[in-house]
């Protein structure tokens, strides 16, 4: 099987592209990297914003109500034109790169189908299309970050959430969800992304499945007693010392169950949460900030206690 692993995506130091059993190609770790490692950095073949394209075209010529077949395929090609510029620029080989990814929309213009399957949320509704990180499969308890994009440099980076071995596959999760149970996410990634997940998880038997979905609802029952499910909103001065004590309990269980479920990720943002909940615990209440300092404690970057 040789063949099918692609000439055209350039090496890298600790990753190799090789066939996955069921799952076509993966990324395999040709040595141990530790947990936080930058193991992918990397800068889109093109950029391209389809719902705004799709908006400007709806604007620009007269086409059926939404819902017909018609509308669709003219509405496709235009997209798929669009591709095509893109990538006239582009080298023969990487036109090679585009062609050698997988493409789960056959019924869409050729290059249009490979980047809607492919594309990277980068900016709002603006997709890139990279050629690495595209390898890279999907897990529902995955070792690697999300991707995060950094606008200035135009680049994409991923860094590991654990310790990773030699040998091991690279996953990111491609929907973000730790609330969602194996009937849930199968649903979600069939009809989003048009193929099952066929992750550790999601394929093990179903008494283990079973155990995982208990936590995962007790994850979701404990998020809604927070008082914000955004783990990175700072703390609102005005909790009372009994609302921080729960805050701190629930989110130490909450530890404990997103370490069994291996969901590093929500980890590390409970920890951030348990450090700032701990910090305001400690310090004097009702402190006032202003200028810059306040700034700081609206971003999360200080307690109100600390400056």
């Amino acid at each position: 099987m040789s063949d099918l692993i692609p000439t055209t995506v350039p090496p890298h130091p600790f990753i190799r592209v090789e066939p996955i059993p069921n799952k076509g190609l993966g990324t395999i770790a040709t040595k141990f990297i530790p947990k936080g490692t930058l193991v992918i950095e990397e800068t889109p073949l093109f950029v391209f914003d389809a719902p705004l394209a799709a908006f400007i075209f709806s604007r620009q010529v007269d086409i059926a109500p939404l819902g017909e077949d018609t509308s669709f395929s003219a509405l496709d090609n235009h997209l798929g034109r669009l591709v095509d510029a893109l990538m006239e620029p582009k080298s023969d080989e990487e036109k090679r790169v585009l062609f050698e990814l997988a493409n789960t929309h056959p019924e869409l213009p050729l290059g249009y189908g490979v980047f809607k399957t492919n594309a990277i949320c980068t900016v709002l509704t603006q997709g890139g299309l990279f050629p690495l990180l595209s390898r890279v499969n999907s897990s529902c308890r995955p070792n690697l970050s999300r991707p995060l994009w950094f606008k200035d440099e135009k680049l994409i980076r991923l860094w590991t959430l654990r310790d990773i071995e030699e040998g091991e596959e690279l996953d990111w999760m491609y929907l973000d969800s730790f609330s969602r149970t194996t009937e849930e996410r199968l649903g979600d990634t069939f009809r989003v992304l048009g193929f099952p997940c066929s992750c550790p998880l999601c394929t093990s038997p179903s008494s283990l499945t079973a155990l995982s979905d208990t936590r995962v609802l007790r994850l979701k029952h404990l998020t809604s007693l927070l008082p914000s499910t955004d783990f990175d909103t700072p703390l609102s001065t005005t909790e009372s010392p009994e609302e921080l004590k729960l805050e701190a309990e629930i989110i130490e269980e909450m530890l404990g169950l997103a370490r069994e479920e291996k969901l590093w990720d929500l980890e590390k943002s409970l920890l951030r949460r348990e450090e700032v909940v701990r910090k305001v615990r400690k310090g004097p209440r009702g402190m006032v900030v202003a200028g810059e300092e306040e700034r700081e404690v609206r971003r999360g970057r200080v307690c109100a206690c600390c400056v």
